[in-house]
């Protein structure tokens, strides 16, 4: 049956060519595009492992039971074990406070850990140490450094074999961290060291089961195997939210693999569909010589067998070939290693499957016609006339044109769905990458940070009187640290805005306009209902309690950002809002400068009057302690606030009430205790040595606090950058492929129309027709169907750009509707010409004799 299907195919070498490359054009198109993204997704996924590590969530405090319960869930793919003994200095000054702990080997694989230099301690009296911490130590700074530590309350000799780098600025944090309790270790001790002690915490790492971007969701199931166990867990946001790329990238290549196949679906269709009409008079010979459906089916079968494994063999290079340039240009990935080759076989299997069913369609169609009929080649063209179509409301060619269309009417239809589709897809992919060029952020970098530093971004704390705080101080920034960062080379702004969470300003109720009273009122109303709610909260001391005047309001801190200057910052604000040049010395002690929004004119009034800052805190025999600052009002701007630092770097806030402080004082007289957010602009012609140094001290600074976070937007841009350009690429190469899809099965179809209708062809011809009018009609129906399929892609589009990308920009729709709406006739035209130039090669008596 092999060799049967082989030469039937052999003899129509054109068809069968025909077949092969457009198979191959397919396979190269889904298999590249699966193989490349998926090489770009395991570089993304993998990166994002080693910068954040691979695990999903944190359960605090695990004892053997809990670890068991974690260990047994079926949606749980690994656990590691972190043991906590506490903290304890590490340098003589004592200033420099570390949680000392352990990692179990799985918990070292999962959180990716790197040693700079050294190893990981193994046997008793070796301990590990994160490099800033290292670093900053005046004792334990180096491999074999020894000295006598404290640990868990006992003097213990110490020897530094490894120096780990620094990890926990990136890695997830709890609402309320607190050192030796909830966050991650510092020094590292060995696991013979640890077993020696019998009371520590243990804190686990989950990895959870599953595909990466839609695991979750299994936190609701560990929160809920855990409810009875009342125990602290937290999800790595950080990993989840870095995986945003992978996921998008995962989307846009499903949809551009369905697209092809679609493109596929047409093409094979059309072809299958005119190469067995070709073949019809070996199909009748088969059967009359007795042949059976199954046989018949069988030859089919080898015969797409045959068409698919060549064409395999002749994709294969061309997929090596696109897949390494697509992975080259957009990212630094090119190997097929760590590629899922189940899916791979997945998608093969799709388009075999997608070639064999439309050959088995063709042939079950070609079954239901009589073998006197297959003999003669084509079909009976008795065709029923519209009286009221061929009348003399449309001229000869008019009408010729609207009957080759009714009397087609399902190949009429396929083509106009092919045309829409060629259409949706070609504006779609055109829009989709000026889009992804107008999003790609790397066009405005310049202008961006390059560092963020972040000192608490979970906070859990509750409202007093309008009043936040917070159970534990919130770690913050040291003034100093920052300073010496500042002062490092290549760094043009550094823009630090203080911790001040539970610190608010006050007002009076005449202060108070319309909108704020309105807003504190609101604020006040929840924090009733809420207690309202709750049972068994402290003792709530009143207003009088802690000696606050019962007409003073706290504004909520979510509506207040602070701006912290020297003298050269305050007069470039200064000059800029007010013209002329400030009282700095009457500024620096004890006034502020206010932003106000626009519409809020009436705080003019406040310039010259006192107002207040209220610190509410909770100390650890859970009293309250309320302090205060009071600040004279110097000047008060309705506006936004925004300095230019430099021609490209901006200094902004977003809050509707912007206060200006002198740094100095501010430090000096409590109120500014740190730095809960800190942004560092690079100088633009920083070097690369530069960078390198403002890198580790950025990381370094971020390492000072346990709940610190480092940023490197620069990097995050760049990744992003890689995305685009991939997608650019990709949508490229798909728009290419399918309008050669779509053209070959547009001009086969109109190619098996003439074939079919050739007798009456030439008896127009032989009536009088000239070539002209035929090559009249021909165009004529080609344009028709472009029309047609326009006006119906056009709504098609609107509405799918503009869910896609929330506005549309009507003129470069339009552009771009018409670009592709020029395309398409030049290529229609082209294929006019194809066909009219096969058409017009045929003699009279050529179209008229019917082959027995």
């Amino acid at each position: 049956m092999m060799k049967l299907a082989f030469a039937t195919l052999l003899r129509r070498r054109r068809w069968f060519l025909l077949l092969l490359a457009m198979t191959t054009l397919s396979i190269v198109a889904v298999i590249s595009i699966f193989t490349a993204s998926e090489t770009i997704k395991i570089s993304i996924l993998e990166r994002n492992y080693d910068k954040h590590g691979k695990f999903h969530a944190v359960v605090v405090d695990a004892n053997d039971e809990v670890i068991e319960k974690i260990s047994q869930a079926s949606f749980v793919e690994a656990v590691g074990q972190v043991n906590l003994l506490g903290t304890t200095y590490i340098d003589q000054a004592q200033t420099r406070e570390v949680t000392v702990g352990s990692f179990d080997e799985e918990a070292v694989r999962l959180g990716r850990l790197n040693l700079v230099e050294g190893r990981m301690p193994e046997n008793a009296g070796e301990i590990a140490l994160e490099f800033f911490y290292a670093q900053t130590s005046d004792r334990l700074s180096a491999l074999g450094d020894e000295a006598v530590v404290t640990i868990a309350g006992e003097k213990q000799q110490v020897e530094v074999v490894g120096i780990v780098e620094n990890y926990i600025h990136q890695w997830p944090q709890s609402g309320e961290t607190v050192r030796g309790i909830n966050d991650f270790p510092n020094v590292f001790l060995s696991e013979t060291d640890m077993a020696q002690y019998k009371e520590f915490q243990t804190n686990v790492l989950v990895t959870y089961a599953g595909h990466p971007t839609r695991v979750q969701d299994r936190f609701t199931g560990l929160d809920l195997i855990l409810s009875s166990n009342d125990i602290e867990i937290f999800e790595h946001t950080y990993l989840f939210h870095s995986l945003y790329l992978y996921d998008s990238l995962s989307k846009a290549t499903l949809l551009f693999q369905l697209l092809v196949l679609l493109a596929v679906t047409l093409c094979m269709l059309s072809l299958f569909s005119f190469y067995f009409q070709d073949q019809s008079q070996k199909l009748a010979i088969f059967r009359a010589y007795g042949a059976t459906k199954k046989e018949m089916y069988q030859l089919v079968s080898c015969q797409s067998g045959l068409i698919f494994m060549i064409s395999t063999g002749l994709a294969l290079p061309f997929v090596l070939l696109v897949h390494h340039g697509m992975t080259a240009i957009a990212y630094d990935a090119s190997s097929f290693l760590s590629i899922n080759f189940h899916t791979l076989i997945v998608w093969a299997c799709v388009l075999f499957s997608l070639i064999l069913t439309t050959a088995l369609i063709m042939v079950f169609l070609l079954r239901k016609r009589s073998i006197s009929s297959l003999l003669r080649e084509v079909k009976c063209l008795q065709m029923k006339q519209n009286k009221e179509i061929i009348s003399n409301r449309f001229p000869w060619f008019g009408r010729q044109i609207i009957l080759q269309i009714i009397q087609s009417w399902k190949q009429a239809f396929i083509t106009v769905i092919c045309i829409i589709a060629v259409i949706v897809y070609a504006v779609l992919g055109v829009y989709s990458i000026q889009q992804t060029e107008v999003l790609n952020p790397m066009e405005d970098s310049i202008e961006d940070v390059t560092y963020s530093l972040y000192s608490q971004v979970v906070h859990i704390g509750d409202t007093l009187h309008g009043f936040y705080y917070t159970s534990q101080l919130g770690s913050s920034f040291s003034p100093a640290d920052t300073h010496l960062l500042k002062k490092t080379p290549g760094i043009a702004f550094v823009d630090n805005q203080p911790f001040m969470m539970d610190t608010q300003i006050l007002l009076l109720d005449d202060q108070l306009t319309p909108t704020l009273r309105n807003i504190v009122v609101e604020e006040l109303n929840q924090e009733q209902s809420f207690l309202e709610m709750e049972e068994g909260l402290l003792d709530r001391p009143s207003k009088r309690d802690l000696k606050i005047a019962e007409d003073l309001y706290a504004i909520p801190h979510n509506l207040v950002e602070y701006v912290v200057v020297d003298e050269k910052k305050y007069e470039q604000i200064y000059k800029k809002y007010f013209g002329t040049n400030g009282d700095y010395l009457a500024f620096k002690e004890k006034e502020l400068i206010l932003f106000v929004p626009e519409d809020e004119e009436q705080l003019q009034s406040l310039i010259g009057e006192t107002v207040q800052f209220g610190q509410l805190r909770l100390n650890e025999d859970e009293d309250f302690q309320f302090r205060h600052w009071d600040y004279k009002v110097q000047q008060v701007y309705a506006g936004v606030f925004s300095l230019d630092i430099t021609d490209r770097i901006e200094q902004t806030r977003e809050a509707p009430i912007v206060i200006v402080l002198d740094h100095e004082k501010a430090i000096e007289h409590g109120l500014v205790e740190g730095y809960q957010f800190v942004s560092v602009y690079l100088d633009e012609d920083v070097t690369v040595a530069e960078k390198e140094e403002i890198e580790s001290k950025s990381i370094d600074l971020a390492s000072t606090v346990p709940t610190g976070i480092f940023s490197d937007w620069a990097q995050e841009e760049q990744e992003e950058k890689h995305f685009f350009s991939f997608i650019k690429i990709i949508s490229y190469f798909m728009l290419t492929v399918t309008l050669i899809l779509s053209a070959v099965s547009i001009g086969v179809m109109m190619f098996s129309r003439f074939m079919v209708r050739r007798q009456k062809w030439g008896l127009y011809l032989a009536a009088g027709m000239t070539r002209s009018q035929m090559r009249m009609i021909v165009f004529g129906e080609l344009f028709v169907y472009w029309l047609l399929s326009t006006i119906i892609s056009l709504p098609i589009l609107f509405c799918y750009i503009k869910r896609m990308f929330d506005q549309v920009n009507p003129a470069l729709f339009l552009a771009n509707t018409g670009a592709v709406f020029v395309s398409g006739l030049i290529i229609f035209t082209i294929i006019g010409i194809a066909l009219n130039r096969f058409m017009t090669s045929h003699s009279i008596l050529s179209l008229l004799r019917v082959t027995e």
